[in-house]
């Protein structure tokens, strides 16, 4: 491995923004997955409880607890896959579909609680982490080998408001969907 650093090109702010388009194309996945993800976890999960006969004797208090550490065992075991498996571009493209997917499921289990277990919803959790950890590394992944190391820095940074927007879109929608799944009747379990 080549550990040498490469001087990074100055950049003025005109060029700055022309570097952002090419990387458009993995920025959108990377905002959309991380919108999806976080109106999981900032909007719903909170809302997805089970008695203790259908969730494993956890007490309500934990059991959104329970929902976090496995997100973040989720994220953890798919940002550290990259040098083990790098997604080819139409997976990386796929993965957004695959969240909001996840986040509709969601979506109707906090309106409706259909499913019979908690383990259902710990095992969408885990897949929701895998989600996310995989579109942030191979994301990043990708700029670092495709873009030219003189402007690489600059890169990797410019890619972070791809998290950083579908992050706090999603914060911002999370507050009138939990109010607004809130006000509707609750159904029973």
């Amino acid at each position: 491995m080549n550990t040498k650093k490469v001087p990074q090109r100055e950049l003025g702010p005109l060029e700055r923004l022309k570097l952002i388009g090419p990387l458009l194309y993995l920025m959108i996945p990377l905002a959309t997955v991380y919108c999806a993800e976080y109106m999981i976890n900032q909007g719903l999960t909170e809302l997805i409880i089970f008695n203790c006969s259908q969730g494993l004797n956890l007490p309500l208090s934990s059991q959104y607890r329970w929902y976090q550490v496995l997100y973040q065992l989720g994220v953890f075991l798919s940002r550290s896959s990259v040098k083990f498996f790098e997604m080819p571009l139409w997976m990386i493209w796929c993965l957004p579909i695959l969240q909001c997917a996840n986040m509709i499921f969601f979506f109707f289990e906090a309106v409706y609680w259909f499913t019979p277990t908690i383990i259902i919803i710990f095992v969408l959790i885990v897949f929701e982490g895998l989600l996310g950890g995989s579109a942030y590394v191979n994301t990043y992944n990708k700029i670092h080998k495709k873009v030219s190391p003189d402007v690489r820095e600059y890169s990797l940074s410019a890619a972070s408001m791809g998290n950083s927007l579908g992050t706090n879109i999603a914060a911002f929608l999370s507050i009138p969907l939990y109010n607004w799944v809130c006000s509707m009747k609750a159904p029973h379990r």
